[in-house]
């Protein structure tokens, strides 16, 4: 996951750092640090891939070298009780 993959992942599912931060028990600082700059540990970008791998993203640079992207999920279809009121 890049940087940029990054920031694409938590606009994507309209997060702030401040939203995700308690999410991957890491600072806001952190987070915006690496989608900055690439600055942090290792287990940071691990920690925020894994977030996004278990919301169902993937990340293009991880199979096409070249690009940078992200794939999100198809949206959830509205509940049936949602529909009714």
């Amino acid at each position: 996951m890049t940087p940029t993959e990054c920031r694409m992942a938590r606009s994507g599912v309209r997060f702030s750092a401040e939203d995700l931060a308690p999410c991957v028990d890491l600072s806001p600082a952190a987070i915006r640090s690496y989608e900055n700059n690439g600055g942090g540990l290792h287990a940071t970008v691990d920690k925020i891939r894994a977030y996004f791998v278990s919301r169902g993203i993937a990340f293009v640079s991880e199979t096409e070298a070249d690009r940078q992207g992200v794939i999100l999920p198809p949206p959830s279809p509205p509940s049936l009780d949602a529909a009714a009121e």
